[in-house]
């Protein structure tokens, strides 16, 4: 089918691109082996320039080729499944995952369409359909929340709106449907499900599968003032370190590369 053929098309383009740049700066970094300044400093430059094109491909890809995220169904195989596939294809590839629990992550989620309020704290991958996704001031969402925003179903892809308000709380591995929403203050429990057309009223707890109201408190850590100041400089070299460490295996790579060969070439002379 058309969607199959596309998809197929995509992967070899993707992949001959990716050879061709990876062979390029493989090249351009060779050039000062030499230098070990030099060398770490053209490998950085090539991880940097990776990682600015995989952050921002999701963010123009989304803005030419979706525009608007909206609740419908799409039918499997079709055109408009192509393009969810490769949006949701270069979303979960996004190194900007790594980013997960800081501003800067939120940031990157606004720019592809999602409302993310002040000091919200995102530790789990957001879903693909950004535009049907809100969470609200100072709300937490734990680690391995499953937030997908679609589901298959009869052969269709279905999107639907998750919502979350202000000072609420999601726990660590639970489960949001979509058409879902936790209103103001609202908690659900690790491990727990909320299942397609459920709402915590404000001020609610729930928990179980699927999620039942509860009295039991799960957001038990106490607030603390967080400044702009902190929580910036965070993310900042949050992502600094993860640059930097990233291109110290491959400059060792290459300097012993460059041991080996120049040792082989001294026993073919002898």
């Amino acid at each position: 089918c058309v969607c199959g053929a596309l998809q197929l098309g995509t992967y070899l383009a993707l992949s001959i691109g990716l050879i061709s740049a990876i062979v390029a700066c493989v090249q351009w970094a060779h050039g000062a082996i030499n230098d070990p300044y030099q060398l770490y400093q053209r490998v950085l430059l090539c991880i940097l320039g990776f990682v600015i094109a995989s952050i921002m491909a999701p963010v123009l890809v989304k803005r030419h080729l979706i525009r608007h995220w909206k609740a419908e169904s799409i039918e499997i195989w079709s055109i408009d499944h192509f393009r969810f596939w490769f949006m949701k294809l270069l979303f979960d590839t996004s190194p900007a995952h790594l980013l997960a629990g800081t501003p800067l992550y939120n940031v990157w989620l606004r720019l592809l369409g999602a409302r993310i309020g002040p000091h919200a704290v995102i530790l789990s991958k957001a879903p693909v359909t950004t535009d049907l996704y809100s969470v609200g001031t100072g709300s937490i969402i734990r680690e391995n929340a499953l937030t997908l925003g679609y589901r298959a179903r009869n052969n269709l892809i279905e999107t639907g709106e998750i919502s979350i308000g202000a000072e609420a709380y999601v726990g660590t591995g639970s489960h949001l449907d979509i058409e879902t929403i936790i209103e103001d203050g609202g908690q659900l429990a690790h491990s727990s499900t909320l299942q397609q057309g459920q709402i915590i009223a404000a001020g609610k707890r729930c928990h179980g599968t699927p999620a039942e109201e509860t009295t039991t408190d799960f957001d038990t850590v106490e607030p603390l003032r967080c400044s702009s100041l902190r929580r910036w400089p965070y993310g900042g070299l949050l992502a600094s370190a993860d640059l930097l460490l990233a291109s110290i295996p491959i400059v060792v790579l290459f300097f012993s590369s460059a041991v080996l060969h120049s040792s082989s070439e001294a026993e073919t002379l002898n």
